[in-house]
C-alpha cells in the first residue's frame, strides 16, 4: 500500500515537473506551439515565483524518491 502511494506522488510530482516546463517556457518565450497553462493577466514575477516553486517541488520529491532519502518527507514539509 505504501509503496503504491509513493508510486502515485511519483507519477504525480513528474506531472508538476512537466506542467512547470511548459510554464516557464512560456514565461521566457511568448510565443510557444502549445495552448498556455499561464495566466495572462497575473504579473510576470508572480508567474516566475509560481513555475520555479513548482518545479522545485518536482525535483525535490524525484530527486528523495530516486535517492529513497529517509528525509524526504522533511524536505517536502519544508516551508
Amino acid at each position: 500500500m505504501r509503496k503504491s502511494i509513493y508510486i502515485i506522488l511519483l507519477l504525480i510530482h513528474i506531472g508538476l515537473g512537466v506542467w512547470a516546463v511548459m510554464g516557464l517556457a512560456e514565461w521566457v518565450e511568448l510565443a510557444v506551439p502549445w495552448r498556455r497553462v499561464s495566466n495572462p493577466l497575473f504579473p510576470q514575477w508572480l508567474l516566475l515565483l509560481h513555475w520555479l516553486v513548482v518545479a522545485s517541488a518536482a525535483v525535490v520529491f524525484i530527486w528523495g524518491y530516486v535517492r529513497r532519502s529517509d528525509g524526504l518527507w522533511r524536505a517536502m514539509l519544508w516551508p
